[in-house]
């Protein structure tokens, strides 16, 4: 009478087991699910930014380039208004880059082509709206704002390059595990009820006898 005894007791405890680690299985499968997934959305959150930093500039360029070409002030209202909103789109996005270091590195030099670029814009507008220096001193300065400018163009298509391979690796994270909870979850629901099977007929047995 024992024997059959300790084997219930024997499949209940594994049952309960098997129980509890599915459950904790789920709930860190459905957790990875999460940070995946909100690594994914951090990801393209860093590349809109990019994107955006990149955007207020050709902007403030095309505002200040307009000034120059026609004199209007109208262009300026663009030019200054892009001016304002760089610095916090640089700060959002280094914030965004913070996690990775290689990045962090490009947003030094970002940073220090962006001062220059800005100060050439800076000086060349204060040259038409107040004609100091010579004519050939504000093509110069456009000369070296348009190099700066490349040189910020490829900075940034590299931090863009760099976000998209993190952005594959996470979306292959996320697909990987997407794709392999349901066969996990499936298999050990599958082992908890044989157990929990053979612990009710044993059960049923051992009443009838």
């Amino acid at each position: 009478m024992r024997k059959p005894v300790f084997y219930l007791r024997f499949l209940f405890l594994v049952s309960l087991v098997v129980l509890l680690a599915l459950s904790l299985l789920s709930y860190q499968r459905i957790k990875d699910l999460i940070t995946y997934s909100d690594a994914v959305e951090h990801t393209y959150r860093s590349l809109n930014k990019t994107a955006e930093v990149l955007s207020l500039l050709k902007d403030a360029e095309t505002g200040q380039r307009g000034f120059i070409l026609t004199h209007s002030r109208d262009y300026l209202e663009p030019y200054y208004q892009s001016l304002s909103l760089i610095r916090r789109a640089y700060d959002s996005l280094r914030h965004l880059t913070a996690y990775n270091p290689r990045q962090q590195l490009r947003m030094d030099t970002l940073n220090g082509l962006m001062a220059r670029r800005l100060e050439v814009m800076g000086r060349a507008v204060l040259y038409d709206t107040s004609r100091l220096g010579t004519r050939a001193d504000r093509d110069a300065m456009l000369h070296q704002g348009r190099i700066t400018m490349d040189s910020i163009r490829y900075l940034m298509e590299r931090m863009r390059n760099d976000e998209l391979r993190v952005l594959n690796e996470r979306n292959s994270y996320k697909s990987n595990t997407a794709r392999q909870t349901p066969t996990y979850l499936l298999a050990l629901a599958g082992l908890a009820l044989v157990l929990l099977s053979g612990t009710f007929l044993l059960l049923n047995h051992e009443l009838r006898q």
